[in-house]
């Protein structure tokens, strides 16, 4: 018994020294190699997982906060018909305290709203006849309509002195006669938008796009027009200096104010 007992013993040494580095690479490298796979397949997944919840909280998020705008600006359209029809906004005098009570309300609702939605609550100041630039009863000065989406919108003669609409999208839009007198509309697209007669006196356009605009008779006398875009723009007759022009984009095939044509 001794004898086997030490042969296998000295055959166990003998196995253990006839092993190869292969043979070693098999017992210790693969299953190394296994186990970080399945770590790393395990990372990978949990990656995957995180990322896609952190988008449907994303999604999620933003869909409450469409919701949040859509009631914010029902409430204040219900609001607004209220005064209008019951406590005679329309009519009432400037210093009536249903007209600050209103404008309070409208200055209120836009740090709320989003680009559509600022664009739609401006449409309904104008078509009730709020702002009206020959006799408003809204004054939006200081109201933030900055990056409001009102493209082929009519506003013509309405007031908006004052008011921050900075990145407005209003491309195709007519503001023909509407008083911007000292407006933000700097970086705002009013390409091809229709802008004679208005006034925009002080107002800020600079780095503004109005390519193929009509600005025909605007006065446009102490705006900031630095780095604004007036290619293929008809600015006859407008009210502006050649030093204001100097500062522009570009000019490029531009009507200018005394009927000249620029190059292209």
């Amino acid at each position: 018994m001794a004898k086997v007992n030490e042969n296998s013993s000295t055959g166990g040494k003998a196995g253990l020294r006839d092993k190869t580095l292969w043979d070693w690479l098999d017992l210790l490298v693969i299953p190394a190699v296994l186990t970080f796979g399945l770590l790393w397949f395990d990372l990978a997944e949990s990656e995957r997982t995180r990322n896609a919840v952190a988008k449907r909280a994303e999604i999620e998020l933003d869909v409450a906060r469409g919701q949040a705008r859509e009631r914010a600006l029902q409430m204040y359209l219900d609001k607004m018909s209220t005064l209008l029809l019951e406590h005679g906004l329309k009519t009432s005098a400037r210093r009536d305290e249903v007209r600050s009570l209103a404008r309070a309300r409208t200055l209120t609702v836009l740090s709320q709203l989003d680009g559509r939605r600022k664009g739609y609550l401006l449409r309904f100041l104008y078509e009730a006849g709020l702002i009206s630039a020959a006799d408003p009863v809204l004054t939006l000065g200081g109201g933030i309509l900055g990056e409001s989406s009102v493209d082929e919108t009519v506003l013509s003669r309405a007031d908006l002195t004052g008011a921050v609409l900075s990145r407005l999208f209003l491309s195709g839009g007519y503001l023909t006669r509407v008083h911007l007198i000292a407006a933000d509309l700097h970086g705002s697209n009013l390409n091809k938008a229709n802008l004679v007669g208005t006034d925009l006196r002080d107002a800020d356009i600079s780095n503004a796009s109005l390519k193929g605009a009509k600005l025909a008779n605007a006065d446009l006398r102490g705006a900031n027009l630095k780095g604004a875009d007036f290619s293929r723009a008809n600015l006859r007759g407008a009210k502006v200096t050649a030093g204001q022009l100097s500062q522009v984009k570009s000019l490029a095939g531009a009507t200018l104010p005394d009927g000249s044509q620029a190059d292209e």
